[in-house]
């Protein structure tokens, strides 16, 4: 046990670890930033497609719920969302014009 140790590259070791790690940490930070930033402007697109649904409703005549019915069926009938309000939007209107 009386074997000298080298402490000089044990150090030199450990400064090496801390300094790969605040690399590490400066990358991940730069990440979340990024992130953040897409998250808010996802945000924003969320916020502006759902005034957009509703304005659209409002137009014929449906409630909300009732539009994202008709999107979600004609995304699965292979229509655009366009496609699907047009026809629902003649549907009622010969419903309307039905009435006596």
């Amino acid at each position: 046990p009386s074997e000298n140790i080298d402490l000089s590259e044990l150090k030199f070791t450990k400064a090496a670890e801390q300094e790969q790690l605040r690399a590490i940490n400066r990358l991940l930070s730069a990440e979340v930033e990024r992130l953040e930033r897409e998250r808010i402007e996802m945000k924003k697109v969320f916020r502006k497609q759902a005034m957009h649904r509703g304005v659209r409703a409002v137009e014929l005549g449906l409630k909300t719920e009732d539009l994202e019915a008709i999107e979600e069926a004609a995304a699965e009938a292979g229509l655009s969302a366009n496609e699907s309000s047009m026809i629902q939007a003649r549907k009622l209107t010969n419903t309307v014009h039905d009435f006596p």
